[in-house]
């Protein structure tokens, strides 16, 4: 029942938000009805043939060759630890000794939780929450990668959406990825709170109403202004208005929720 009553207003607050997800970002210019004979291509084809037994110019050339799209993009696990740790230092967070989480102040170093800016004189609490926050060390870490996953997700700390968002639509244009459909949770604890709330008897299009009544549609248009809010820190992060924008601004962004 409790899984029911924070699923079906999650479930409709996505539906009703279905259209808002905005698409950001522009995609290549390519000439339509382009042949597979002109001349440029040729070249790049003869290259391609001339450079087959040799692994590092493969490599090259297919780092950079455009790529299709990066999609069902979690986020939050996409950024880099290390970027977690600049954004707690910033926001003075604190660190957990012994999990290696981001957590808020105040921080309470005789009970192992300390300001993370230490990590960066510390450089045995650093790797400790690289390696909670990531895949690095795995294999020595003595856990599976399933319980490195889902454990990981609590321990992120530090930086808005709008940071994460840039992060992951700059590392892509430097891939040339050409697109990027990132996951974002809009509004969750209010959602989850309407679910609360209402309940579920069984009968999904009452739920329905009664969510919608409880103020779920208001929800959504927050939702709405925060996802205008992520996109406008974007845009300032990568310098997208700016005379030397950074090319994650080429990158075409849809938002799932």
């Amino acid at each position: 029942m409790v899984c029911l009553q924070s699923w079906i207003p999650a479930v409709l607050f996505t539906l009703l938000l279905t259209g808002c997800a905005a698409v950001r970002g522009v995609t290549p210019d390519l000439a339509p009805g382009t042949a597979a004979d002109t001349p440029l291509l040729q070249r790049t084809a003869a290259w391609f043939e001339a450079q087959r037994g040799r692994p590092p110019m493969l490599r090259t050339f297919l780092q950079r060759m455009p790529k299709g799209a990066d999609l069902h993009t979690h986020v939050s696990g996409a950024v880099y630890a290390e970027s977690y740790i600049a954004w707690a230092a910033q926001e003075d967070l604190c660190a957990v000794r012994a999990t290696g989480a981001i957590t808020q102040p105040p921080c309470a170093p005789e009970d192992g939780k300390v300001p993370i800016r230490q990590a960066y004189q510390d450089t045995a609490l650093y790797n400790a929450i690289v390696d909670a926050l990531s895949t690095r060390n795995l294999a020595f870490a003595g856990r599976s990668g399933h319980d490195q996953f889902f454990a990981a997700f609590a321990k992120f700390g530090g930086g808005g959406q709008g940071d994460q968002v840039a992060e992951v639509v700059a590392r892509a244009a430097t891939q040339f990825v050409l697109y990027v459909e990132g996951m974002l949770t809009l509004r969750s604890g209010a959602v989850r709170g309407l679910g609360r709330q209402v309940g579920f008897d069984g009968d999904f299009a009452a739920t329905r109403d009664k969510l919608l009544a409880a103020g779920l549609q208001q929800e959504v248009e927050k939702g709405r202004q925060d996802l205008e809010t992520i996109e406008a820190r974007v845009q300032t992060v990568l310098n997208c208005q700016g005379e030397r924008p950074h090319p994650g601004c080429g990158v075409t962004r849809r938002y799932l929720q």
